[in-house]
């Protein structure tokens, strides 16, 4: 969770600092155009952001619902989950055992 926290963080900070530069390099008397090319820019940045926190929220509320899945198949089936937890255990310790 912490690394997610992480990269989100990151993603913002860099939308954040693209934005400010994008700012202080047309701070100074430009043309219409640049202007313009200014604005398209910093929509671009305004959806990139928008879009990132949508993708955020659905990976959330996704993980939420599959931990809610998991924990009611565990609720209801404790020696099923306990012996397949077992077997993914081996299997992993298997295959790291050949290397």
């Amino acid at each position: 969770m912490s690394n997610t926290k992480s990269t989100a963080n990151d993603v913002t900070n860099l939308i954040t600092e693209a934005r400010s530069r994008f700012d202080a390099a047309v701070a100074t008397p430009i043309a219409d155009k640049a202007r313009e090319l200014r604005d398209q820019g910093s929509a671009a940045l305004t959806k990139v952001g928008t879009a990132y926190d949508e993708l955020q929220a659905s990976a959330t509320e996704t993980a939420g619902e599959a931990a809610g899945s998991v924990d009611a198949f565990v609720q209801a089936n404790p020696w099923r989950a306990t012996v397949l937890a077992a077997a993914v255990g081996i299997l992993g310790g298997v295959l790291i055992a050949r290397r």
